[in-house]
């Protein structure tokens, strides 16, 4: 019976222990980070399969998109909250320590995961199909881009 508890402890241990480690430790950067990273393996294991790689990918993201909403929205308004221009500076640079290598492995497998849609007629059909159910967004995500435009001019 002593056994059985231990066994049973060191699993659930070990499950929260690999639990951290996916999720990328406390910090917010960490765990949006692992997030990328988990876009990134879907693309890197899609390459020969990009239709099969376009469902996997809006599939992880209608699961999972609110929590990487929310752990932009929890950078900003951490940076936000930190008065002193040194320490929200710090901070700033350990937030984009933490996110840079991942954005960096992103981006370099959306070039070749996307080159692979462009060239197949029906991954970019499942690819086209997808984003038209955003479509009625459309139109909020122009006025956004024209505003943060409009930020930007003097």
């Amino acid at each position: 019976m002593r056994v059985r508890r231990w066994a049973i402890a060191s699993l659930v241990v070990g499950a929260s222990v690999l639990a951290l480690c996916r999720v990328g430790g406390s910090r917010p950067e960490k765990k949006l980070a692992a997030h990328v990273d988990e876009l990134t393996q879907i693309m890197k294991r899609n390459l020969a399969t990009p239709e099969a790689g376009v469902t996997e990918l809006f599939d992880h993201n209608r699961e999972h998109v609110s929590a990487m909403l929310a752990l932009w929205g929890e950078i900003i308004a951490a940076l936000d909250r930190i008065e002193d221009d040194r320490a929200r500076e710090r901070r700033g640079r350990q937030i984009v320590a933490g996110l840079r290598p991942a954005l960096d492995r992103f981006g370099q497998a959306a070039e070749r995961f996307f080159d692979r849609v462009d060239r197949d007629p029906r991954a970019r059909a499942a690819l086209e199909k997808r984003l038209a159910r955003l479509k009625p967004l459309e139109d909020l995500f122009q006025s956004l881009s024209a505003a943060v435009r409009r930020l930007g001019r003097p």
